[in-house]
């Protein structure tokens, strides 16, 4: 039912141990990923309304860090308790807010891509490569999410109330 099950039937408890540590290391990363993407998703948007709406001044660069913390502490603290599930099911409408925040950043994308290519503004010159090792570790988590997205399939399947090859596989598609 598990990666760490998998490797203890194949090569014994010490992979397990090994397979478990790893995941850990993995899945930790991945949330740090998740909380760069949270944080520079909503934080902009949250803020900007709170200006409009006339719950703070304004948004300054200044404090913008300290008002960013404060936001992603809150959105921890909503979303706490979906980390306590014990299975993927219980997780099933998280895909509606997952959604929602991809379609926020496809917008942000879109809109930038805009500006950038119909407004005409002076080019800047474009960093394809780098050698500070701060700048790779800032962007390690979110490259690295985005590939290792599918470790959740043995989950997944152990959640299938009848896990067939056939349903497994609509699962993969």
């Amino acid at each position: 039912r598990s990666y760490g099950d998998v490797a203890r039937a194949a090569f014994g408890p010490l992979a397990e141990i090994l397979t478990t540590v790893t995941l850990f290391v993995l899945l930790v990363g991945i949330l740090v990923a998740y909380m760069v993407l949270l944080k520079g998703i909503w934080t902009p948007m949250i803020l900007s309304l709170a200006v409009s709406l006339n719950v703070i001044k304004s948004f300054d660069e200044e404090h913008f860090d300290e008002q960013s913390n404060a936001l992603l502490l809150l959105l921890l603290f909503c979303l706490f308790p979906l980390l306590l599930k014990r299975d993927l099911y219980a997780l099933r409408y998280t895909c509606y807010v997952c959604f929602c925040s991809l379609v926020v950043l496809t917008f942000g994308l879109a809109s930038r891509a805009y500006q950038r290519n119909v407004v005409v503004q002076p080019a800047k010159q474009v960093l394809w490569w780098t050698s500070d090792v701060k700048e790779v570790i800032f962007v390690f988590p979110i490259v690295m999410m985005s590939f290792l997205c599918c470790f959740n399939v043995l989950g997944v399947h152990g959640s299938l109330i009848e896990p067939t090859r056939k349903r497994m596989r609509l699962v993969l598609d």
